[in-house]
């Protein structure tokens, strides 16, 4: 009997281990689906990063989402690759008062159950970056204001495509 619920307790662990080797980050709803990240196509700087995020809404009702003019924050790690945070992370105030955006300056879009949103983003950079993670993280108080979707989704490291910049 011991031996059994020994064996049972490694098959119980082994699966639960396999399981979360399959299973995709849907925080709160959302899949990243897919991303391309590629240098700038134009020439203008060689480090300048196009980013584009599609997420699949995998909940069972709407959500909004927020597409355009987002912030970025760039996350370097000696141990794991860089993250780039696409997020609305800053604020402006003028005499200790709060700047309030305007909601239709970010794009947000409604997306229903397995629907794609596309997240467009610039990233001026200046690093030479050969990979990176995406991470759209919407966690403040402008969610909350605006009644989008709030939480944090990553994608998988993605490999950076060059563009040959022809003189």
């Amino acid at each position: 009997m011991k031996h059994f619920i020994t064996i049972l307790a490694i098959t119980f662990f082994l699966a639960g281990f396999a399981q979360a080797a399959e299973q995709r980050d849907t925080s709160n709803g959302l899949e990243v689906v897919k991303v391309f990240v590629m240098t700038d196509s134009k020439g203008i700087s060689k480090d300048d990063l196009k980013i584009l995020l599609y997420v699949k809404n995998v909940s069972d009702f709407p959500i909004t989402l927020l597409t355009h003019n987002l912030q970025d924050e760039l996350y370097l790690y000696a141990d794991r690759p860089k993250e780039l945070s696409l997020n609305l992370s800053t604020s402006k105030s003028i005499d200790g008062a709060k700047v309030i955006p305007s909601l239709s300056d970010f794009s947000p879009v409604i997306i229903n159950p397995k629907e794609i949103a596309e997240i467009g983003h610039f990233y001026k950079d200046k690093r030479d970056l050969k990979e990176i993670v995406v991470v759209y993280d919407m966690l403040n108080e402008w969610s909350e204001r605006f009644n989008t979707w709030k939480g944090r989704i990553r994608s998988e490291v993605i490999e950076i495509k060059k563009f040959e910049h022809k003189k």
